[in-house]
């Protein structure tokens, strides 16, 4: 278009081509917007599953060590494997 307007959603003017884009769309907000879905997804319960305290105090400091440990025992082992390949491949 010569007028300086924007085409139409999932016209493509190179190919001269109309896709669905537009259909999409429209089906996805009247799915959205659907007075009945919307009700029935309010009236949904949810319950709160809260931690077991005990549990929680007992793993406490295993779970902190994995997490602060494992991570650099795997990027030693992975920077010593690749000193080790670096070492073979460079030395003549």
């Amino acid at each position: 278009m010569q007028s300086g307007m924007p085409y139409d959603l999932g016209y493509e003017p190179f190919m001269k081509a109309e896709f669905a884009n537009k259909d999409f769309i429209l089906n996805s907000l009247s799915y959205l917007l659907d007075d009945d879905g919307l009700i029935l997804s309010r009236n949904k319960e949810i319950t709160i599953r809260p931690l077991d305290r005990i549990k929680i105090e007992n793993e406490k400091l295993g779970w902190q060590v994995l997490n602060l440990i494992l991570p650099i025992i795997i990027i030693g082992i992975y920077g010593l494997i690749r000193q080790y390949y670096r070492k073979r491949k460079y030395s003549s």
